[in-house]
């Protein structure tokens, strides 16, 4: 369906709830919000085009891997991804049991383009395309708190061995894909972990509840402390190694 855009400045108020926000660069971002809103800035949000899409679900995360392609994911497994810049948007279910989707991730594979992807949910599934989208892998983590974000560092083949993708999770759950599987750890002295993003397969930086901040250099083996704030932290994303 085509896109219905409209204009707001950098003070405008919306009378929804915007839950994610995810930038390429300084100057071109999205955020995405309740009733499958979907705004876009391209001058570091001095200015905000709403998008109107095919559904009304309320959207949870949002991901761009460049100006073109992207996808957000929501309540009742809602799955929407854009492959000409937000242009138009293509909206699916991705999970039969509704689950509410909470994270998305994607990456290129041997083809160069952007069709590997990740997404987790509140009931503890992950799921993996290899086609952006049009078909889905479900593997079902056992938790009675929602996953809340995921990331693709590189198109992991299931048989690997490498420790290339990564989702977080309640109680300090972290979790690397490991031989077929996501094997779940505890971050000691780690609560709630609500977002994460690495540079590469070996740098990388979660945070979470109690305002904790996490970094590591070496494939998600080590973690450092690098600060605490008297707040919890929802979101973080790397854009250099400085």
């Amino acid at each position: 369906a085509t896109t219905e855009i409209y204009t707001l400045s950098l003070h405008d108020a919306l009378p929804i709830y915007l839950n994610a926000v995810y930038f390429l660069d300084s100057q071109n971002g999205w955020a995405v919000g309740d009733g499958g809103t979907i705004l876009k800035t391209t001058n570091g949000g001095q200015a905000w085009s709403l998008y109107t899409i095919p559904s009304q679900a309320d959207l949870l995360d949002v991901f761009f891997y460049d100006a073109q392609y992207g996808w957000a994911v929501g309540d009742n497994a809602t799955f929407a991804k854009t492959t000409n810049g937000g242009a138009s948007w293509q909206v699916s279910q991705i999970d039969p049991s509704y689950e509410a989707l909470t994270g998305v991730s994607f990456d290129v594979d041997s083809t160069g383009d952007p069709r590997y992807g990740l997404v987790v949910g509140a009931s503890g599934g992950i799921f993996r395309t290899l086609n952006n989208g049009s078909t889905w892998s479900v593997r079902k983590f056992q938790t009675a708190n929602p996953l809340h974000a995921v990331v693709a560092v590189s198109p992991l083949d299931w048989s690997s061995s490498d420790f290339n993708n990564y989702a977080v999770g309640p109680g300090g759950t972290f979790m690397y894909c490991w031989y077929k599987d996501y094997i779940p750890s505890v971050l000691n002295g780690q609560p709630d972990m609500k977002a994460l993003d690495f540079l590469d397969d070996q740098i990388g930086w979660v945070v979470g509840d109690d305002g904790i901040i996490r970094e590591t250099n070496d494939g998600a083996m080590n973690w450092d402390v690098h600060d605490v704030r008297p707040f919890d932290l929802e979101a973080v994303q790397v854009l250099s190694d400085n």
